[in-house]
């Protein structure tokens, strides 16, 4: 392992290559340029950068889908671009496709379980404008619903130390206290600890599924059991935060697995909210993001 003391620092201007190669505009310029010249001067940018990604030696900034389906991702979002999302009476579309959205992920999650349990139970969700956003909403649910339902005023919620920066945040702007467990030698979230860590002030719990570090899941069916053992003195439920689309396939292919291997898998969640980064993987522009909340409790198969 090197050493961080001989570490080869960036030089200063790592973050600013393109100084010097290009123009820089510390104001509105008083002639406009041409838009070929433009076009040529941010091509040459991209192309400088797609040549760092595609040697596949990064992680996690980037979910490449084939050069066509970007293609085809851009001839979409020219159709919208302009779109102001806030005026669904002027665009409708909106409306469809944030539903369709929605409904897709929640049943591959097997929201629709939640109904099925109990007819006045249902899944709902958003589509955002990223992923700080959509682990904050859900929070926000967390604490006012702990409020309003068990009169929380000084509300908590206990997360592993590995669980997405975005939950610090949304603490800060929500007041809300956020109690780090550190995890398990695995470095998945250690159920016994965060069980010790709960109060009568704890609104919710969290888990990953995969971690932001580490990229592994966290034990969701004994996080679950958690939240339901813990209900009957606190406005407590699970949030699961995955960082991509991928995610939620492949924790549905894992708990089906699971149910192979050991018989039926019910991961009993209460109160589960969602976040499913659907960058780059779909027909969505990057930044656009998925969260959802399931009431009470739903089965995942």
């Amino acid at each position: 392992m090197s050493d961080p003391a001989k570490t080869t620092p960036l030089p200063p201007d790592a973050m600013h290559p393109y100084r010097g190669q290009a123009e820089s505009f510390a104001s509105l310029p008083a002639k406009g340029r041409p838009r070929q010249e433009i076009l040529r001067e941010l091509g040459g940018f991209a192309a400088q950068e797609d040549a760092r990604w595609e040697t596949g030696r990064v992680s996690g900034s980037y979910y490449h889908g084939g050069k066509e389906h970007y293609a085809f991702l851009n001839d979409v979002f020219a159709l919208f671009s302009h779109v102001n999302l806030l005026q669904r009476d002027m665009c409708p579309s909106g409306t469809k496709f944030e539903a369709e959205i929605v409904s897709m992920t929640a049943r591959l999650l097997n929201g629709h379980a939640a109904r099925a349990r109990d007819p006045n139970d249902d899944v709902c969700g958003a589509v955002t404008s990223g992923g700080s956003e959509s682990i904050m909403l859900p929070m926000l649910v967390q604490r006012d619903r702990a409020r309003e339902e068990r009169g929380i005023t000084a509300p908590e919620m206990v997360v592993p130390s590995t669980i997405h920066p975005a939950f610090d945040k949304g603490a800060h702007y929500f007041g809300i206290r956020l109690i780090h467990v550190p995890v398990g030698k695995d470095f998945r979230a250690d159920v016994d600890a965060m069980r010790a860590a709960l109060t009568e002030n704890t609104v919710a719990i969290a888990a990953s599924a995969g971690n932001y570090p580490h990229g592994l899941i966290d034990p969701l069916e004994e996080l679950s059991d958690l939240a339901l053992e813990h209900r009957e003195f606190a406005a407590n439920g699970l949030q699961v935060e995955g960082r991509c689309l991928g995610s939620s396939h492949f924790l549905r292919f894992r708990l089906r697995r699971l149910r192979r291997t050991r018989g039926r898998v019910e991961a009993r969640i209460l109160s589960l909210s969602w976040r499913a980064q659907r960058t780059r993987s779909g027909i969505i522009q990057p930044s656009v993001r998925y969260t959802s909340w399931l009431n009470w409790t739903a089965t995942i198969l």
